[in-house]
């Protein structure tokens, strides 16, 4: 029998689930957070959904609106990782052109190496 390949990406190993109040959980596990960022060939509200979309996390308080001609914006999310592991993310977005973008995200979990894999997978 042929197999076809198979692609596996961070949202196939996260669950997206919201936190009750995303401030005071992400002061908690604040000191871990992991920093990046990246050039995206995106609209700030492309680049919103595809991040979220592409880690399978959950846009979080309202931040998944993104205005119209917006020219940053900022959003939160969360969810839960394989085994259990919440992970929180907080991420900004500036347009540098149509199209453009940059993306600043910090991620934090219970777990500091799951905060590391989930900001790699980004590059």
């Amino acid at each position: 029998y042929e197999l076809e390949d198979m692609v596996l990406g961070p949202a196939d190993f996260m669950r997206r689930l919201a936190v009750p109040n995303f401030r005071a959980t992400w002061d908690e596990l604040k000191a871990g957070a992991v920093v990046e960022s990246f050039a995206l060939d995106k609209s700030v509200e492309g680049a919103v959904n595809a991040v979220a979309a592409f880690l399978g996390m959950k846009l979080c308080d309202g931040t998944g609106t993104v205005p119209n001609n917006a020219r940053n914006h900022s959003a939160l999310l969360s969810g839960t990782f394989l085994g259990g592991v919440q992970v929180l993310a907080r991420m900004q977005v500036i347009s540098k052109g149509p199209s453009k973008c940059v993306l600043k995200i910090g991620v934090c979990a219970t777990d500091p190496d799951v905060a590391r894999i989930v900001a790699n997978c980004i590059s």
